[in-house]
């Protein structure tokens, strides 16, 4: 590395750990919680934190079975340990910005595996810019440890084909994301896994070994809680893992917002905005090389997977498509130098004056 690069590389860590940062903190503290999803998830963590049971998430006095207690249980513990200093309610609130911190970091990491150096600062700043993540990034809600755990097993994932600590990150972030909202992240990684190995890079010894490791990183995760659930009672652990996982996917159960005619093909183009288009191009501008590049095989094949099974559920809301976003930003973060000079320019001076108009 050249003198003269050292201060611009220094510069870029330096403007998107701040980015970050402004990003992260403000919205989590000074305000009651928003909406509906922020006032049931509090209620679930006051109880956790005042009554210290981690096994079964209540709501007033009702047992609450709709998504396992990751979330809930890091939450509660930000509102033991932060108790004098925050407001229950905005120390709880920290668990989204600790996870959205998490998620930034594994997205950096996968867009630098994936590109090169450099890029992986690109893809936390395509992230942060996305608006479905502005929508909902800051709520406290457990779509946010869902979406770290994917970004980390997906980090895995990409790793997996060189060294075993692929398969602790991806046995982690699947075991992260099975014990935020169940079952639905650790299948489209267990499909993706299976798929992968029809390419070449992924058709290794090293895969299987990375494998193995990747289950025992997950067994923790998969059967401490579920086998505490079941010992406690087993009508709530068949309501969880029956009615609230494939019941809530297949429909027969009625619970969550069932899906509408058109709704994902009139909220996947705003909730995915800047991310899509420019993963899109990204893909078309170096078309030559990025399908033999084994970051984008892998991206494209758990996103394929990922948006596949988000179709096919009988239940849709914007907040499903939160944890598919990192993997988008990494494919974005391939050729933002590459945009043509009239998008660079409109897209300033839109962005400029739209967000001083708001200021």
């Amino acid at each position: 590395m050249t003198d003269t690069a050292l201060p611009s590389r220094l510069a870029l860590w330096a403007g998107t750990l701040l980015l970050a940062l402004a990003y992260l903190i403000p919205g989590l503290t000074g305000h009651d919680p928003w909406k509906q999803d922020e006032a049931y998830s509090f209620g679930i963590i006051y109880n956790m934190a005042t009554t210290g049971d981690l096994v079964v998430p209540t709501l007033a006095a009702d047992p609450f079975m709709e998504k396992p207690p990751a979330y809930y249980i890091t939450a509660a513990g930000l509102v033991r340990l932060l108790h004098g200093y925050l407001p229950a309610h905005d120390a709880a609130r920290l668990a989204s910005g600790l996870y959205l911190a998490l998620a930034f970091l594994f997205t950096g990491l996968m867009a630098r595996a994936t590109w090169g150096e450099g890029r992986g600062l690109i893809g936390v700043i395509a992230l942060i810019a996305t608006v479905g993540l502005i929508v909902s990034g800051h709520f406290m809600i457990t779509d946010t440890a869902l979406t770290a755990g994917m970004a980390m097993a997906c980090y895995g994932l990409l790793r997996t084909r060189i060294d075993h600590w692929g398969g602790f990150w991806l046995g982690t972030g699947a075991g992260l994301a099975f014990m935020s909202k169940g079952l639905l992240v650790p299948g489209i990684l267990g499909i993706s896994v299976v798929l992968l190995a029809l390419f070449r890079d992924w058709r290794s010894w090293t895969y299987v070994k990375a494998l193995l490791v990747a289950a025992l990183a997950a067994l923790p995760w998969l059967l401490i809680w579920p086998t505490a659930l079941y010992l406690r009672s087993p009508e709530l652990f068949h309501l969880w893992f029956w009615d609230n996982n494939f019941g809530r996917y297949l429909g027969f159960s009625e619970l969550g917002p069932p899906t509408v005619h058109l709704f994902w093909l009139q909220t996947v183009p705003w909730v995915t905005f800047p991310v899509l288009p420019l993963a899109l191009w990204s893909l078309w501008s170096k078309r030559q090389t990025a399908f033999g590049n084994p970051g984008v095989r892998m991206a494209l094949v758990v996103s394929v997977v990922g948006w596949g099974v988000l179709f096919g559920s009988s239940t849709a809301r914007e907040l499903y498509t939160l944890p598919l976003l990192p993997l988008l930003a990494v494919l974005a973060a391939g050729a933002l130098e590459r945009l043509p000079r009239p998008v660079v320019t409109f897209s300033y001076w839109f962005s400029a004056g739209l967000f001083g108009l708001l200021s």
